[in-house]
């Protein structure tokens, strides 16, 4: 089971023990229990993701992986079914970089539409493009949206400046709002193509989202600074485009350190113990209760 661990852990680059468990068909525990001989082998690596979040990657190269398994056996665990998972991942991975190629940036919304997943699923894939160092991400209002690279990201940010800014102008507005931009993008073939990349658009719209409603808000604070308010309206009153703005671009994931005081006897019992490893089973235990 270690070997077959090993093996597709290989072909999904990373995952956690609960992907691993999933997939293959067995409990978490038992899945964690082999992942963390794999790490003691020094074949995988143990890495934090996001606050709590552990995920294991495989390592390249001679006496990475573990001992044992001959070609034929190895063919075998691939007929047993865990090449076939592997092979979807590494296509949807594939697909992924091949967008962020010819588009240059993607939404999470349009990865989950396009693979056909989950939106956590697709925000997933973002944080481990991130962990790949194969991405960067960027945050326009609450929409993130994953990049090739900061030059990708900065020119996708420029071309959705100037499209809003282009409708405001071609419209004749004094006072955008996000309504009337989501309103004449509608109706603006260029604006439509560019900004239906990031935001779930489509031809008739009445009604728009809020998530639709504050990717554009963002957009036109970055063009025309804070806006009016008038309930829950925000109305911003055109004038030059700013050239001065804040968008992030972040190019890794979020690492939160945590930290334990421990009694002097405990501390002791604990010494040469992974005491992160403890602390993360315990943390998930405890949260595990308010779960259910």
């Amino acid at each position: 089971m270690t070997s077959r661990i090993y093996k597709l852990l290989r072909e999904l680059k990373c995952a956690t023990a609960l992907e691993i468990a999933e997939k293959l068909g067995i409990t978490r525990k038992s899945a964690q229990t082999y992942l963390n001989r794999l790490v003691a082998r020094g074949a995988v690596e143990k890495r934090t993701l996001g606050k709590r979040a552990v995920i294991y990657c495989a390592k390249d190269g001679p006496g990475g992986g573990p001992r044992g398994g001959s070609r034929s056996a190895v063919r075998k665990r691939e007929e047993g079914g865990a090449y076939r998972l592997c092979t979807a991942t590494r296509r949807r991975l594939t697909h992924v970089l091949e967008m962020l190629m010819r588009d240059g940036c993607v939404s999470v919304g349009t990865l989950a539409r396009v693979l056909n997943v989950t939106h956590t699923k697709a925000y997933h894939m973002l944080r481990v493009m991130l962990l790949l160092r194969r991405g960067v991400r960027v945050k326009i209002g609450k929409t993130a949206v994953l990049c090739r690279d900061h030059e990708a990201a900065e020119e996708a940010i420029s071309r959705i400046r100037d499209a809003v800014h282009r409708l405001v102008v071609a419209n004749g507005m004094k006072y955008a709002t996000a309504l009337k931009i989501l309103r004449a993008a509608l109706e603006d073939g260029n604006a439509y193509a560019l900004l239906s990349r990031f935001i779930p658009l489509r031809r008739g719209m009445k009604k728009f989202p809020p998530l639709v409603l504050t990717f554009i808000n963002a957009v036109l604070e970055t063009l025309y600074g804070e806006p009016l308010r008038y309930g829950n309206r925000r109305i911003y009153v055109v004038s030059h485009p700013r050239a001065e703005y804040h968008i992030e671009i972040v190019d890794s994931i979020d690492r939160h350190a945590v930290a334990v005081n421990l009694p002097s006897d405990l501390a002791a019992t604990l010494s040469g113990a992974d005491v992160n490893e403890i602390v993360l089973q315990a943390l998930e235990q405890l949260l595990q209760r308010y779960r259910s």
